[in-house]
């Protein structure tokens, strides 16, 4: 077994391994020796990096100086604005969470922020024309934020009123470091880029940025330890700072990725927007451009923010940016579940998706509704129209706005395709529908409910279903309440046509 050196680690980069010693530097992560200061001076800094859109690194990377260096190959976009627009989504927050922890101020970060996106723009324009090569875009980002940062004010951290809880005691100690400390520290355990990355940001060794980031963490664990008469329920290791510094990271501003975009210039047909609604089923993610809704998502531990914009690009080929402002209707839709103010875009489905979506839109909120109905509705050819249906609803790109949760296999069973367990069930009782009541029709293989007072069936949610008890009558078929006398009732239309009976 080959024994861990001092001050620098032949395996992943750690951020409380000990300073190098004195004239030694880790060769082993690759990084040729510099005879400079810590912070070298303009001409021996390393090369400017430059962007790529291929931007897949939002967690810690483990890139050496050569990878960062060389970095893929171009991507090919339509034009510069369409890959500036990839660049702020995906990078927007971290630039900007970088700027507000070194700096201490949202405000500062606004300013900065844009600025530097819009210096990457006059970049992308003239790289997109020269067609060469990129490196990764986060590195080169967080240099040209860290150069507007130092141009715009003192290294210090402007000091602002923070919360007396424990995030807050974080960022206080976090703003009393030394600039470059606090820059190392801010750039491996909040931005959470490798060391090698660090390193390029800061012009610098990778040796000298751990021995940055050790003697700040040394620092917080100091502070933060003297605090240690507040809150202790934001972390179970509280107030250990190398698992509290990655919370950090979380965006503070929802719409400055938007804001950016609308300085620079671009408009907003050339990009969709998504906010982040809180449903009865819970948090729900919501696209939308010129004038509908384009796509949405439950957010689960498996469907985070990353992975909505990544799969909406894929599937629409529109960047979608994140706001703070909601589409019209959109609202009134979680509130009431009235679906017919919200308008969604369905022109990137096949036609029979599309019918059976839009008949999926017609059942009214509280109701439940069959294949068969749904299937009659769309007008789909007899053969194979069930598979048609509960195709289109596992397909469903709107969950909750297109509501999938009040279709039914024609025996009464919910088929939440389109939902995760137990979603359905979470939102058809949100709309008061009676389930034991429901669950009870299913067992009896009861379908439709009659009246003897009008002499007609219902399906079970319909509101003429709802008639008093002694004027009820059940049925299992539409066949079995016709030979009885009974029509069908106009509002919730039950199946009329015998080959659509099981």
């Amino acid at each position: 077994m080959v024994p861990e050196l001092r001050g620098h680690s032949r395996g992943a980069p750690r951020g409380d391994t000990l300073p190098p010693r004195p004239g030694h530097h880790p060769r082993d992560q690759g990084i040729a020796p510099r005879p400079t200061a810590e912070l070298p001076g303009p001409g021996n800094r390393p090369p400017p990096l430059l962007p790529h859109p291929a931007m897949n690194a939002r967690g810690p990377a483990a890139r050496t100086e050569q990878e960062i260096a060389e970095g893929p190959n171009r991507t090919s976009f339509a034009d510069p604005d369409e890959e500036f627009i990839e660049l702020v989504r995906v990078h927007a927050d971290a630039v900007h969470v970088f700027l507000h922890r070194i700096s201490g101020s949202p405000k500062v970060a606004d300013t900065a922020g844009q600025d530097v996106f819009l210096e990457a723009r006059a970049t992308l324009r003239t790289q997109c024309a020269e067609k060469r090569p990129d490196p990764l875009p986060r590195p080169w980002l967080m240099a040209l934020a860290l150069k507007r940062w130092r141009a715009l004010a003192s290294p210090s951290a402007v000091a602002e009123t923070v919360p007396q809880d424990a995030e807050g005691q974080l960022c206080a100690a976090l703003a009393g470091l030394p600039e470059r400390i606090r820059t190392a520290v801010v750039l491996r355990h909040v931005v959470q880029l490798s060391y090698a990355e660090a390193a390029h940001v800061q012009g610098c060794p990778a040796g000298s940025v751990k021995a940055q980031v050790s003697r700040g963490l040394s620092e917080l664990r100091r502070r933060l330890a003297a605090t240690a008469d507040g809150p202790r329920d934001w972390l179970p290791s509280f107030p250990d700072p190398v698992r509290a510094l990655p919370l950090l990271g979380a965006a503070v501003r929802t719409d400055f990725a938007a804001q950016t975009l609308e300085r620079a210039g671009i408009p907003s047909a050339d990009y969709d927007s998504y906010v982040r609604e809180q449903s009865p089923a819970g948090g729900l993610f919501v696209a939308f451009g010129r004038g509908a809704v384009t796509g949405a998502a439950l957010h689960t531990q498996r469907v985070t923010a990353e992975v909505f914009e990544t799969t909406h690009r894929a599937r629409t080929g529109r960047s979608p940016i994140r706001t703070s402002l909601s589409p019209a209707g959109l609202q009134t839709l979680l509130r009431t579940g009235t679906v017919r103010n919200l308008r969604v875009d369905l022109s990137g489905l096949d036609p029979q998706e599309r019918a059976v979506l839009e008949a999926v839109r017609a059942i009214p909120n509280g109701q439940l509704r069959p294949v068969s109905w749904i299937a009659r509705t769309a007008h789909l050819p007899a053969d194979g129209a069930s598979a048609t249906v509960l195709r289109a609803l596992a397909r469903n790109p709107f969950p909750v706005l297109v509501p999938c949760h009040r279709a039914t296999h024609d025996c009464g069973t919910p088929c939440d395709a389109s939902y995760p367990s137990h979603t359905g069930d979470i939102l058809r009782a949100a709309e008061g529908m009676d389930l034991p009541r429901l669950d009870g029709f299913t067992r009896r293989g009861l379908r439709f409910v009659g009246s003897t007072a009008t002499h007609a069936y219902c399906h079970p949610t319909c509101p003429r279903s709802e008639d008093r008890p002694e004027h009820q009558v059940f049925f299992s078929g539409a066949g079995q309440a016709r030979g009885a006398g009974f029509a069908a009732c106009p509002d919730c239309t039950p199946a009329v046509d015998a080959r659509q009976e099981v």
